[in-house]
């Protein structure tokens, strides 16, 4: 294939996981701490990757390779555009400090709930499920 060609792909999903892989599926090779996914890009492959995304460097592969600077930045928009950007629908507050957190969350779950927001709670502790008023 020719450098800068875009074949025409049906892509049914995104992953990151070369063992989660199904027919047709783009596969995002990211370097973590532990692992590198351009260690499993053939075992992707294998598993019916559609193409690869890769952070750039050169791999001889059988499906198309979709090079960028930043495979983690490029998957999130990516991602949100394939998957529709389900975030346009929502309202996402964060929070950040030293102290005091598990309280403003607390304060502003209660205040979110009595005006009606369905609401999800994430945090280093884990996740609190959606809570209907």
């Amino acid at each position: 294939m020719e450098t800068g060609s875009i074949p025409d792909l049906k892509i049914r999903g995104i992953k990151s996981r070369a063992d989660q892989i199904n027919k047709g599926d783009l596969f995002i090779a990211i370097k973590g701490m532990d692992h590198d996914g351009h260690n499993f890009i053939n075992q992707a492959i294998n598993n019916g990757a559609a193409a690869v995304l890769t952070n750039g460097r050169d791999f001889d592969l059988s499906v198309p390779q979709i090079k960028v600077l930043d495979p983690r930045l490029a998957v999130s928009a990516l991602a949100a555009e394939f998957y529709g950007n389900p975030s346009l629908d929502l309202t996402v507050a964060g929070i950040k400090g030293t102290n005091g957190k598990k309280t403003w969350v607390s304060i502003l779950t209660s205040f979110f709930i009595s005006a009606g927001f369905l609401t999800y709670q994430m945090g280093t502790l884990g996740t609190i499920a959606p809570v209907f008023s």
